[in-house]
């Protein structure tokens, strides 16, 4: 099993918004289903991690601070991306 990790830090924002990694399973094709399947359907409960370390106050607080940076973060890239798109085509 092998995953694109050319760019850390994309992959990192994509698995921050509950997006598999691209992944290249070789081998038994029941490993590679069971394997999809998991990455398709496990999540992290940051909420229930975060209530456990800090107190269920301050974990609302973090998750909610938390969510208002990855929508930023999201609109940051879609920004980029159409900034980048439109340079593509705005070139000669």
């Amino acid at each position: 099993m092998s995953i694109d990790a050319a760019n850390p830090a994309l992959l990192g924002l994509r698995w921050l918004g509950g997006r598999a990694p691209a992944m290249d399973i070789q081998g038994d094709a029941a490993f590679a289903a069971d394997v999809h399947w998991l990455a398709e359907h496990l999540r992290w409960d940051i909420a229930a991690d975060l209530e456990r370390l800090f107190g269920p106050a301050a974990a609302h607080q973090l998750a909610r601070l938390g969510g208002a940076f990855d929508g930023a973060l999201k609109r940051l890239l879609q920004a980029g991306g159409d900034l980048a798109s439109r340079l593509r085509t705005a070139r000669p």
